[in-house]
């Protein structure tokens, strides 16, 4: 087999995972995103320590912005 054939489908197989990547990504985003909503809706209620929430919240924060960098939405 080619050289060319060989380095084509290589350069193929790099942008197929690459778009692949991109699109885990955007998946792992809005689920983060979807994350945040419920985490902000917790009521008093609800047996969750405000500490424990705050925590969540802010990781949660830091890996969106984090996501948005990297998929270069910011």
């Amino acid at each position: 087999m080619s050289r060319a054939f060989v380095k084509e489908d290589d350069e193929r197989g790099k942008i197929v995972s690459d778009l692949e990547y991109r699109k885990k990504k955007q998946d792992w985003l809005r689920i983060q995103e979807k994350k945040l909503e419920k985490l902000l809706q917790v009521s008093a209620s609800e047996k969750v320590d405000a500490e424990t929430l705050e925590r969540w919240i802010k990781e949660t924060k830091d890996d969106i912005e984090k996501t948005r960098r990297e998929l270069g939405y910011e």
